[in-house]
C-alpha cells in the first residue's frame, strides 16, 4: 500500500493544442449532422409533391 504514489493514470495532460483540435472535430461532427437532419427532414424543397393523378390507382 505505500507504493501507490508510483503509480499514474497519465504521463502527462493533454495540453491546449490538443484540447482545441478535440473541440474543433466534435463541433464539426455535430454542425454535420446537423445538416443532414435539416436537409432530410425540416427542408420542404427536398420533398417531392405528389397530385392525386400520379398516384397508383387500387
Amino acid at each position: 500500500m505505500s507504493n501507490l504514489q508510483e503509480f499514474h493514470h497519465a504521463e502527462e495532460a493533454p495540453d491546449r493544442r490538443s484540447q482545441m483540435v478535440v473541440a474543433v472535430v466534435i463541433v464539426v461532427a455535430v454542425a454535420a449532422f446537423g445538416i443532414y437532419v435539416y436537409e432530410n427532414m425540416w427542408n420542404p424543397t427536398t420533398h417531392t409533391v405528389v397530385t392525386d393523378s400520379q398516384l397508383p390507382a387500387h
